[in-house]
């Protein structure tokens, strides 16, 4: 059975708890068991309103924490645009402490790209790791985006979106 590895979808107990009752299956016969607890910190609810449209761009958002960077699907670019992509990292309980501990921000950059290729940035967003709460999904919020194109006499535009940890999931391997 060495070198197997099983998903568990979110277990009762703590981490601690669980290692406890990991170590006594080694009675069994499974000599080594290892598991990690993997937290799902994600973006849902995109949208947009106020963007500025153009011919035959699209719009794109990409979102940063630290070294890992997730990125929306394409889509046309309008006035309201609609993004049907969930922007997820999957991290260690640990790691996620450790950025909110360090105000490790998440940066939410919005993108256009012509049909060259050539990106222009419509602004950004910067979203601290620390409104995120475990289990507790937030309602989405509007937020005027930073430092794109300004226009004189027009709002900015804004992207509609959310913060949200869900429960953890286990990754054992044996």
């Amino acid at each position: 059975m060495l070198g197997r590895a099983v998903d568990l979808p979110q277990l009762a107990g703590s981490a601690d708890e669980l290692r406890a009752s990991l170590t006594s299956l080694t009675r069994f016969g499974l000599e080594k068991i290892e598991f990690s607890c993997l937290t799902p910190l994600f973006l849902p609810h995109f949208s947009g309103r106020g963007w500025r449209p153009k011919n035959g761009h699209t719009a794109i958002v990409t979102a940063k924490l630290g070294t890992h960077v997730v990125t929306t699907d394409p889509v046309a670019l309008t006035s309201d645009p609609q993004f049907y992509t969930e922007l997820s990292w999957e991290l260690e309980s640990q790691i996620i402490r450790r950025l909110k501990v360090d105000h490790v921000p998440i940066r939410v950059e919005c993108h256009s790209i012509s049909k060259r290729g050539k990106q222009e940035c419509l602004g950004y967003i910067i979203m601290p790791l620390a409104t995120a709460v475990l289990g507790v999904e937030s309602d989405p919020n509007w937020h005027k985006l930073l430092g794109g194109p300004s226009v004189p006499h027009k709002k900015p535009p804004s992207i509609r979106l959310a913060l949200c940890l869900r429960n953890t999931k286990v990754r054992l391997s044996f």
